[in-house]
């Protein structure tokens, strides 16, 4: 015993026979191609601000990356001591380089969200500058572990001691 039964979702006659549309279906129907064609260009436009307006987000969302490392690289920092060790020379390494790197590579960070519309120049600057800002910790730590020179002292070994002009003969 087989039975056989045909489903129509185009049959809309008789809505307790036909089955619903499933999602996703399109009925092709060829008087109202001409006004499903203006809805399809206005819903692509549409589309095409959405996805603008997703990549800017995402670009600011990795422009403000680096904020978040901020305040661990200072914790960082204060961890690891004022003395030289391997360790603190290790994570002023990191502080220097890691930044350093991210802003040589901003436009490779951001090329996925080039797009002819979208303006990515302040998501850049901001990256960069939050970079400089962890590089300026970096910089700190070196400081104060004495590895950079900075005051008179540390170039006192290549200043020349002062010759006396004036020269005291005793005679006797």
């Amino acid at each position: 015993m087989s039975t056989s039964s045909t489903f129509s979702f185009a049959d809309r006659s008789n809505a307790g026979d036909a089955l619903p549309a499933p999602h996703g279906y399109k009925e092709f129907n060829s008087h109202a191609s001409a006004a499903s064609s203006n809805s399809s260009n206005k819903k692509n436009k549409q589309s095409q601000r959405d996805l603008k307006e997703i990549k800017m987000k995402r670009a600011w969302v990795t422009a403000q990356s680096p904020s978040k490392s901020i305040f661990m690289n200072m914790f960082m920092a204060w961890m690891s001591g004022s003395s030289i060790g391997i360790f603190s020379i290790m994570i002023m390494g990191y502080m220097l380089y890691g930044p350093l790197m991210a802003a040589i590579g901003v436009n490779s960070t951001f090329r996925a969200y080039e797009d002819p519309g979208v303006s990515l120049l302040l998501p850049k600057l901001t990256f960069v500058a939050l970079n400089a800002v962890v590089f300026c910790i970096g910089l700190y730590k070196a400081h104060t572990l004495n590895l950079i020179e900075v005051s008179d002292a540390d170039w006192a070994i290549y200043v020349q001691p002062a010759m006396p002009t004036d020269q005291i003969h005793f005679s006797g």
